[in-house]
Order: C-alpha cells, then sequence, then structure tokens
C-alpha cells in the first residue's frame, strides 16, 4: 500500500493519458503501486513525485489527528482515492515547501528527518487547502447569519488558541448556542472545536521548535499546556513522535 503525492510544476509530465496542468497538485492513495509516467523527450518538465509507505504517512499524519476523516477511512479500507477530484493548483506556501525539499543539503539522520519533516509541512498544507474547498461547498448548507458567526468563532480562535476559550464560552461570544457551534464548526472546517485548537497549538510548538531557542518545557508553556506530559503526550500523539526527538534543547 502507498501514499502518492504528486506535483507537476511545469504542466508536462502525464500518467498514462492524464496530463497534469501547470502548477497543480494531488495526492493520491493506492493499494497496489503500478503507475507509469511519460515525459516528453522535446520539452524539459519539472515534476515531483513523492512516495510514501502506509506507515510511515501515519507517523507523519497519525490516524487519531481528526485531519481528514473520510480520506482516512477510504486509506484504512484499502480504496484507492485521491484528496481532490481533480488537479488543483497549488500555493505559494506550497512551492515554498517544495523548493526546501529540491534543495536540501543535510546528509544522513538529519537529512531524514528534515525531509520527514517538510514532507508533513507539505501534506499539512494541502489538508488545509482541501478544508478550504470543503468550506466552500458545505457552507451553502448552513444559513448564512450562522456561517458568518462560524467565521468569528475560528478567528477567536485563531488569535487565542494558547488561551482559548471553552466551547460554552466561545458560543457566548458569538452569540450562538453551544450545540449549533459545535455541529456546524464541524461541518464548514472539517474539524472539532477542540482538534482545531490542538492543531494551532501544534503549529505553533513545531515552529518553536524549529527556531530552536527554547526548550520543550517552555514550548509547552507557550503552547497554553500547564505540564510537559500533558504537552508531550498531545504532540506525539498529534506528530506522531515525542517533540523531544525534533528539539536541540531539552
Amino acid at each position: 500500500m502507498e501514499f502518492i503525492f504528486q506535483c507537476a510544476r511545469s504542466g508536462l509530465g502525464s500518467q498514462e493519458k492524464e496530463t497534469f496542468p501547470k502548477n497543480s497538485h494531488n495526492v493520491h492513495f493506492s493499494p497496489s503501486l503500478d503507475q507509469k509516467f511519460r515525459i516528453p523527450e522535446v520539452s524539459p518538465s519539472d515534476m515531483i513525485v513523492i512516495i510514501l509507505s502506509l506507515d510511515l504517512y501515519f507517523r507523519l499524519i497519525p490516524k487519531d489527528s481528526g485531519l481528514l476523516k473520510k480520506f482516512t477511512d477510504s486509506i484504512q479500507l484499502g480504496k484507492s482515492c485521491s484528496l481532490f477530484d481533480s488537479y488543483v493548483t497549488f500555493t505559494t506556501w506550497i512551492q515554498s515547501v517544495l523548493n526546501d525539499i529540491e534543495k536540501c543539503n543535510y546528509v544522513g539522520e538529519l537529512k531524514r528527518l528534515y525531509l520527514e519533516n517538510k514532507i508533513q509541512e507539505l501534506l499539512l498544507l494541502h489538508f488545509d487547502l482541501y478544508q478550504q474547498y470543503h468550506l466552500n461547498s458545505q457552507s451553502r448548507k448552513i444559513s448564512s447569519e450562522n456561517f458568518e458567526k462560524l467565521k468569528e468563532a475560528k478567528s477567536l480562535l485563531d488569535t487565542n488558541f494558547v488561551d482559548a476559550p471553552s466551547l460554552t464560552e466561545l458560543s457566548k461570544m458569538i452569540y450562538l448556542n453551544e450545540y449549533t457551534l459545535k455541529k456546524e464548526f464541524k461541518i464548514c472546517f472539517g474539524t472539532t472545536v477542540k482538534q482545531y485548537v490542538i492543531s494551532l497549538r501544534m503549529k505553533y510548538a513545531m515552529d518553536l521548535i524549529k527556531e530552536g531557542e527554547h526548550s520543550i518545557t517552555e514550548i509547552a508553556h507557550k503552547c497554553g499546556y500547564n505540564g510537559l506530559i500533558q504537552f508531550s503526550t498531545a504532540f506525539k500523539k498529534f506528530y506522531g513522535r515525542p517533540p523531544t526527538s525534533l528539539s536541540r534543547l531539552s
């Protein structure tokens, strides 16, 4: 079983009869990998294919992380599936990570850790983009008034995730009852309020680890956790490895 990320920057690569549009990407899962790529002889092409084993994929994006449950369920059932129905244009952030991967000069274990981290970042950017597409289609099922309140809730969490309000507090802040907030937030953004806060904290934690200027204890506090054990447990559950395995400071 293989997990495949494909990106064509020149738009010339092709798989069987399918041509990849320029600056486009998609993510696929296949229970058996049997693919051929045709590269035109007369024109240069710029294409990146990243193939991950199922074990590595679920180490980078744990099954219980709450990200893309439908996609994860299909993978676990062994069904061939794609993240997007068709190839979509990637963002400047995705392009930046691709450049980092291409220009990696590390060797040995450091190279492996660096590339795994970059691939994980790439996957998370894809999932974020997918949720934006999901939001556009799912939001039509929600009243315009509630949709505006849900966007306000998300904005409040974006800026206050370290000391995030409880579900009850958040519902009062946006004048939407708790049950509706809980139900429609998940419809809109593909995740629960709690999981969204965790994802924001974990991304912030990873950014702090990359800076290399803070100990794990300091990072735990900066991310809103009262104890190191609580933070480490959440980090490992989200990223599949303890924060100490990535930090240069203890």
